[in-house]
């Protein structure tokens, strides 16, 4: 034990840290509440962009995504194995898996070669690309970011894009309370819960005209960076903390 007025500076010291971190865990709670509550208000067209009237197209998952697909697309099992090599130390393209998205997209990554990524050429990944789990945990969907690497698709992940709207809009409308619930209700029970792509392309929903799409897609986007960043500064504020509590004690 160290003497009373060292203890006293101590202690002031991680009260600190320690009202910084629970005020930076209210605003992310506060951000993720607000983004919620305008997922809710905006999906459900009870609040619209300025400038904006026209009612919202119903349509089918299967004429949103024309690209529906994953690894397998690429061959058959035998041609895959021949043709596809992975490594666990770093080579040309990342092998984006769902457990990568899960992970905060920090690694550790699963990887291709050159040759093996040009025969995955069906299932090339870029940034804003949507992946999502059709086993298991159905309906889990994930943004893809901009990575240092060429990017494709792993063994058991789905991708979803569209050439004709605004993908960061269809993530934000995939994450929502309406389509998880309309994709529950289509996934197949089991041990492992599924849903195919069949049944996924069915699935009916509505959506604005692409210049709707854009901004909302937009304000979405900056929410989301704005509740990372302040996630990154909480992390950054219980790494220090952690460290000083280590020096300080010993």
């Amino acid at each position: 034990m160290p003497s009373l007025e060292e203890q006293q500076m101590i202690g002031s010291l991680f009260k600190q840290f320690d009202n910084l971190i629970t005020q930076n865990e209210r605003k992310i709670d506060l951000l993720k509440q607000l983004k919620q509550a305008y997922l809710q208000k905006i999906f459900s067209q009870e609040l619209r962009f300025a400038g904006f009237s026209d009612a919202w197209k119903e349509c089918e998952l299967g004429e949103v995504f024309d690209t529906v697909t994953d690894y397998v697309a690429n061959g058959s099992f035998e041609s895959l194995r021949n043709n596809v090599k992975s490594y666990t130390t770093e080579n040309y393209a990342y092998m984006i898996r769902l457990q990568d998205a899960s992970n905060d997209w920090k690694g550790p990554w699963l990887y291709t070669d050159q040759a093996g990524y040009l025969f995955l050429s069906k299932s090339k990944l870029y940034s804003n690309d949507i992946i999502m789990s059709n086993v298991g945990s159905v309906g889990k969907f994930f943004l893809v970011p901009d990575l240092d690497k060429p990017m494709t698709l792993a063994p058991n992940a789905v991708l979803i894009k569209s050439s004709t709207s605004n993908n960061l809009f269809l993530y934000q409308m995939m994450i929502g309370e309406t389509m998880q619930s309309k994709i529950n209700k289509k996934a197949t029970p089991g041990v492992q819960s599924k849903i195919n792509k069949t049944d996924f392309k069915k699935i009916t929903t509505k959506i604005p005209q692409k210049k709707e799409q854009q901004k909302i897609g937009t304000l979405f986007k900056q929410l989301d960076n704005l509740i990372a960043l302040h996630q990154q500064k909480l992390n950054l504020l219980k790494k220090q903390k952690q460290a000083f509590l280590q020096k300080m004690f010993i």
